[in-house]
């Protein structure tokens, strides 16, 4: 199925594989939301709390990047990207 025009992001989870050696973090990014960081916990970052009067949209440009203070090299792969919406049925009717 396909993604409405008028879904708004409720929450992002990404997760991926790699060694979590703490103080690592990922962070999004789409036009209307500004870089926004979540700590990974067992490789996964989960970014909620949004609300459909947020108007953040799923059908956007998002960016992605990884962050850590570890003085080890690391490395997170595989990832997937798991989103929650929200959407007004009304919106798309002719």
């Amino acid at each position: 199925s396909s993604i409405p025009n008028s879904a708004m992001i409720r929450s992002i989870t990404v997760e991926g594989q790699g060694v979590s050696t703490g103080n690592t973090f990922a962070e999004i990014k789409s036009s209307k939301l500004g870089w926004t960081k979540a700590r990974l916990i067992s490789n996964s970052a989960n970014f909620i709390g949004y609300k459909y009067s947020d108007q953040i949209k799923v059908k956007d440009k998002w960016e992605l990047k990884y962050v850590s203070s570890a003085l080890a090299k690391t490395k997170w792969s595989n990832l997937k990207a798991s989103i929650s919406y929200d959407y007004d049925k009304t919106e798309d009717w002719d």
